[in-house]
């Protein structure tokens, strides 16, 4: 069960999951080393090659594959970054934004309704062979709705690489609740 600090994520724009510290330091070590492997890799190689002359013979493959790994290490520490990033929708209609919000998920197939309570919803929605699912958190403020999606990978690690993913599912559900409250009902 996900556990938001409601107070601290309306506050700052950002969601946050209360967890032990062990767990918060375990998940920071395991995506700091993950992150900073591929650099340390590429620039080990290009160390190498360079201290046996092997430069020379194959500047082209290195270059391309320093570029290639530190494009990726970026697209990953990104993807931490914006990862806990809330979107603010301000409902502007007269209708109930929870029961506006429910509507609107039936949009997705395989949704299960994980947590309900007077300020969050969370919803599962079952994915792909390569992540567990996708976690919908729905915020409710007053008049405002933050959202933020999230995809849980192996062994319920975050998965960074989902971000751009993440970004259309927001898009497309904000353009959903703002044709939903456009039309009467």
């Amino acid at each position: 069960m996900t556990l938001i600090d409601f107070d601290k994520s309306i506050t700052d724009n950002r969601l946050y999951i209360q967890t032990s510290f062990i767990e918060k330091y375990g998940v920071f070590c395991i995506w700091i080393i993950g992150s900073i492997s591929l650099p340390f890799i590429s620039l080990t190689m290009l160390y190498s090659s360079l201290k046996f002359n092997w430069f020379n013979d194959s500047a082209i493959q290195i270059i391309i594959l320093q570029i290639i790994n530190f494009s990726i290490s970026i697209f990953v520490i990104i993807g931490l970054i914006i990862n806990r990033n809330l979107t603010k929708i301000s409902n502007s209609s007269n209708i109930d934004s929870r029961l506006l919000l429910k509507d609107v998920i039936t949009i997705f197939k395989k949704t299960i309704i994980e947590k309900e309570t007077d300020k969050e919803l969370i919803v599962s929605i079952k994915t792909g062979f390569f992540s567990n699912y996708r976690q919908l958190i729905i915020l409710f403020d007053k008049k405002d709705i933050y959202l933020n999606c999230r995809t849980y990978a192996r062994s319920e690690l975050i998965s960074p690489v989902h971000w751009i993913i993440h970004k259309r599912i927001i898009k497309n559900l904000i353009k959903e609740i703002k044709s939903t409250t456009a039309r009467p009902l």
